[in-house]
């Protein structure tokens, strides 16, 4: 025999009443959107990590091997130069810098094949865009590090003094160089205090002195 409820009395079944299921589902989708902002931020800092991370390592490369290199300025152990230019530094101006080398000690510093590295030239240049390093080396230019924005070159006689962006080679003892590198991808969140744009830079100084200017 069923039971006929009276105004008074109570279900007793389980479920849920409609207020109820929205404000279950709206506390659902609360709990998700917060979880999804989480990731999305957790997502961006690791992608600005890795690319701060890239910028900083492509800003020392690029001074751990023009150091190596212009360090070498000069070498001359033969002390005579049959063919080709004498060693030294051949090109010196705020955005570029040239150098020979005896690298493999023939008296011969021709640029071809024969003297691999003996001539070398530094610049800053595009590439489909890029901001990058070149390394011109015996006429052929490659790319040496990707987002290097801008560089300057520095430089200094024998007693410390700054000469002119422009100086007579022979009077070059010292080379400070500031390179500067940036992200591959603007930050949206980021703007550049200098330029006004939305990429994150790094710039790194150091100074070199040619040890065989002069021997």
């Amino acid at each position: 025999m069923k039971k006929i409820l009276k105004n008074n009395d109570r279900w007793s079944g389980q479920g849920f009443t409609l207020l109820e299921l929205i404000i279950a589902m709206s506390m659902g989708l609360i709990v998700l959107g917060a979880m999804y902002g989480a990731l999305t931020v957790q997502d961006r800092n690791v992608s600005l990590q890795e690319q701060v991370a890239e910028m900083q390592q492509n800003a020392r490369a690029g001074m751990e091997i023009m150091l190596r290199e212009i360090m070498m300025a000069g070498y001359n152990p033969q002390k005579t130069i049959s063919i080709g230019a004498q060693p030294g530094i051949t090109t010196a101006s705020a955005n570029a810098l040239g150098f020979v080398a005896d690298l493999n000690a023939n008296g011969n510093t021709t640029a071809d094949t024969a003297n691999p590295n003996e001539n070398i030239l530094y610049n800053v240049y595009d590439a489909a865009g890029v901001p990058c390093l070149g390394r011109t080396s015996n006429g052929s230019t490659q790319v040496m590090v990707q987002n290097i924005e801008s560089w300057t070159f520095a430089f200094y006689d024998r007693d410390g003094n700054l000469l002119s962006s422009s100086p007579a080679v022979t009077e070059i003892k010292k080379i400070q160089v500031s390179l500067t590198a940036r992200t591959a991808k603007p930050d949206p969140q980021y703007t550049d205090p200098g330029q006004g744009d939305h990429y994150r830079r790094y710039t790194l100084t150091f100074s070199v002195a040619p040890r065989n200017i002069d021997l």
